[in-house]
């Protein structure tokens, strides 16, 4: 089983399939493929990085410490390095860098944050960091400096400047990072004030925001401090302190993403990992080392990945959160629910069954376009792609585990211009027991992908039925699909992660769109993305205005009138808009107690949250918990020991000191790991993991939020037996299956439990309950070694 990802695995079969037609003279080398000869990864492994590093990689950062289960590090390595550094023992995964794409599609008074600025104690956010990840960033507007004309942003991170070397009269001599030394140019808060005070200040600190004013809006909801007086397009002036952020103190590092040419996306997801890690070193090095607390928010996203929480960025996040205080990442749920970017099929295909799903690309397109599907890892898809034509040709079949498929759209066309459409079906992922199915279409250059209808075909090839989710990248002019498209399980990555506080966004007021559709006051957004995950677990986690929302605007400047004469201000909506609303209460919640952690956060959040009416009931697909409250998560938000609130204060010295996190249990996440290499070393350890995987979440979302589910949980000692299993995982080859726990047998605890389960849960839940239950039923008492190796043996 290769440790590359399949897109990588069809990159360079894509490479190959070029590189033998050129040598073959079938074709002129100019009419291949743009294939890159350095690609960005991120790497999952548990061994020494310098193995990594000998075997290729140029290592940008690594997330996890020695003591962690398994480490991610991103770097860049050149192509035909990639299947060596797949090939080190202790590398798990080797994720090819995705394209990510901003999510722009009287709010402060809606989500009731406006009180909390006013009393004996305002929270404002003051001593606490709000890191944005984003586009651009147009640092000189007055709402983000203090009223002396100096900068509230401590440190810009620039990724797509490359340094410049000094010149004569420069006021200091660009550098990037230390962290991350090959990559973008870094400004500090002085270098940022030299430049507020020069003649041409986009000379001095040389990032900008011109393209759309993306990164300058989502700053400014959650943190423009409002000073700015100014008009927005066509309107009269409005006065300063109108446009309020929701922490209008709070310090600000910005990251400006790598921008990605042609397809309108602006970043990569390495880099947008790199990005969190960046932040929280800033954050943590502030105040001599003491730190600050810090929330990022993060609006951009992407389409591809598992959609479960298991992509290689996310996992980078969740190590940078888990066990940490003073730390929190907001993300925009994306504006993909009426996008028509994911289908998947309405009931399970069965076993001998066939599954069609078309989508539509439209004519001139000469991107390079991705489709990505995956399914249940219990069952087997065989896939065929066919391309417009009559008659359509249409592909051979590749079944899971085939070496890539190199499939020709218009074999009629001139050879110069033939497109190829490069289909890889994976084994198991190890990381969630599924399966995946990617098809990668990279024309020549200048040449459009053949524009019409496609079909991919799935049949079932295994012995339980396929529950198969497919979803189109995004970009301008982009696929969509045709049929079996959905609203639901929209949520763009890395908004599935666990740790991460994923928003949707909702109207505070009416709206009318330049197509003339009207959104009215409470109502969900039409373009908001919808959960649930893949696996049904809950996101969306809350809902923010994200409709029509008014913030900062880029690249607006005064003259010799009065402000109210210039566009300092701007309407724009998406989740983008959403997410920002949140990561400001966030750092107000911060200022009142550093101490907190994420889930403490999303707790407080989640728990206060407003129901929305119309019928909605709590938590919900498209909702999360609800509309934010501020007021209300505040409330819910206790006090420190000690009185140790945020930060210190806004200009503390900046030293190289980072303060450690607090981890969680090493030696029991060891042993977990040992415990999954030992099942996982038998096909029934396949089995057995996909089936856990795949109803993990939703059970423990019965046993968290259903009173009659945990009722019968733990009148039937279901934390005993939790604990009772996490014992297999110390020596799992000598372990057996406990036959009770306490005085009563294992198999009556077990049947109650699942009759439970069985009444309470999802219909998928009730059948593989009935498909097992009996199996399940007989493992008490033997050990684990011979249920792993009766049923392996068995088939």
């Amino acid at each position: 089983m290769s440790a590359l990802d399949p897109r990588l695995q069809s990159l360079l079969a894509t490479r190959d399939h070029h590189g033998g037609r050129v040598r073959s003279r079938a074709v002129a080398p100019g009419a291949a493929p743009a294939i890159p000869d350095r690609v960005g990864v991120l790497v999952k492994f548990t061994g020494p990085p310098d193995d990594l590093r000998h075997a290729g990689l140029e290592v940008e950062a690594i997330f996890g410490d020695e003591a962690s289960a398994f480490r991610i590090a991103t770097g860049t390595i050149a192509l035909d390095a990639a299947e060596a550094l797949a090939g080190v023992p202790h590398v798990i995964k080797v994720e090819m860098d995705r394209p990510v794409y901003g999510e722009l599609d009287v709010s402060t008074v809606e989500i009731k944050a406006k009180p909390l600025r006013s009393g004996a104690s305002p929270l404002t956010g003051q001593g606490v960091v709000i890191g944005v990840i984003d586009d651009g960033f147009d640092y000189r507007h007055h709402a983000l400096r203090f009223s002396s004309g100096g900068s509230r942003v401590l440190f810009i991170w620039d990724q797509s400047q490359t340094v410049r070397a000094r010149r004569p009269g420069d006021p200091f001599q660009e550098a990037a990072p230390p962290e991350f030394p090959t990559l973008g140019v870094e400004y500090s808060q002085a270098q940022i004030d030299q430049a507020l005070r020069a003649s041409d200040p986009l000379d001095v600190v040389r990032t900008t925001d011109d393209s759309r004013g993306h990164g300058t809006h989502v700053t400014g909801i959650a943190a423009g401090d409002g000073s700015q007086a100014g008009t927005k397009p066509d309107e009269t002036c409005s006065g300063a302190d109108t446009y309020i952020g929701v922490a209008p103190m709070a310090d600000i590092i910005f990251v400006k993403n790598v921008f990605e040419a042609g397809v309108n996306a602006i970043g990569r997801s390495r880099n947008l990992a790199n990005a969190v890690r960046y932040i929280f070193i800033r954050a943590a090095q502030l105040d001599n080392g003491t730190g600050r607390p810090c929330v990022i928010n993060i609006s951009q996203g992407d389409n591809l990945g598992p959609h479960d929480g298991t992509s290689l960025v996310e996992q980078a996040i969740n190590l940078e959160l888990n066990g940490r205080q003073g730390r929190a990442v907001v993300k925009s749920a994306g504006n993909e629910g009426a996008a028509d970017h994911h289908a998947m099929s309405a009931t399970p295909i069965p076993v001998g069954g066939s599954l069609s799903i078309t989508f539509s690309v439209k004519a001139g397109d000469t991107n390079d376009r991705f489709l990505e599907c995956w399914y249940n890892g219990t069952t087997s898809l065989d896939v065929t792609l066919a391309a417009p034509g009559v008659p359509p040709p249409v592909s051979a079949v590749v079944h899971p585990g085939d070496a890539p498929l190199v499939f020709i759209t218009n074999p009629l066309a001139l050879a110069a211009n033939q497109v190829p459409a490069t289909i890889a079906s994976t084994e198991l992922n190890l990381d969630n027991g599924d399966k995946q199915i990617t098809v990668d279409f990279r024309s020549p250059v200048g040449v459009s992908i053949p524009n019409g209808t496609y079909t991919i075909r799935f049949t079932n090839t295994g012995d339980q039925p396929a529950v198969v989710h497919c979803w189109l990248d995004r970009g301008s002019d982009s696929p969509v699909f045709t049929s079996n498209f959905t609203r639901s399980h929209t949520i763009s990555i890395p908004g599935t992660a666990d740790t991460v506080i994923t928003v949707a966004s909702y109207a505070a007021e009416t709206f009318t769109s330049l197509s003339g559709a009207i959104t009215e006051p409470g109502e969900l957004a039409d373009s908001s993305s919808r959960g649930p995950r893949r696996t049904d677990a809950q996101k969306p986690d809350i809902a923010a205005p994200g409709v029509s929302i008014t913030a900062a605007r880029a690249g607006s400047h005064g003259g010799c009138c009065c402000d109210c004469c210039y566009t300092f201000y701007v309407d724009k909506s998406g989740t983008s808009m959403a997410a920002p609303h949140v990561a400001g209460v966030v750092a107000l919640m911060f200022q009142r107690n550093r101490t907190l952690d994420w889930q403490a956060i999303k707790t407080a959040i989640t728990t206060t949250a407003r129901n929305p009416g119309g019928g909605v009931a709590l938590p919900d697909r498209n909702w999360g918990a609800g509309k934010i409250d501020a007021s209300a998560a505040l409330g819910a938000t206790p006090a420190p020991a000690g009185g140790v609130g945020g930060g210190r204060s806004a200009r503390g010295p900046v030293t190289q000191t980072v303060r450690p996190g607090v981890m969680h249990d090493r030696s029991m996440l060891r042993r977990l790991q040992r415990f999954q290499q030992f099942v996982l070393q038998f096909p029934a350890g396949h089995h057995w993991a996909a089936l856990v995987s795949r109803h993990f979440d939703e059970v423990l979302r019965l046993i968290n939020t259903n009173r009659r589910v945990a009722t019968i949980w733990h009148r039937n000692s279901g934390p005993a037996l939790v604990r009772a299993a996490l014992t297999l995982a110390e020596d799992p080859a000598r372990a057996s299956i406990p036959a009770g726990v306490g005085d009563v047998p294992l198999t009556e605890q077990l049947d109650r439990i699942f009759d439970n389960w069985r009444r309470l849960g999802s219909p998928r839940l009730a059948a593989d309950i009935d498909r097992y239950r009996a199996e399940v039923l007989t493992l008490p008492g033997r050990s684990l070694q011979s249920i792993l190796t009766d049923r392996s043996s068995a088939g």
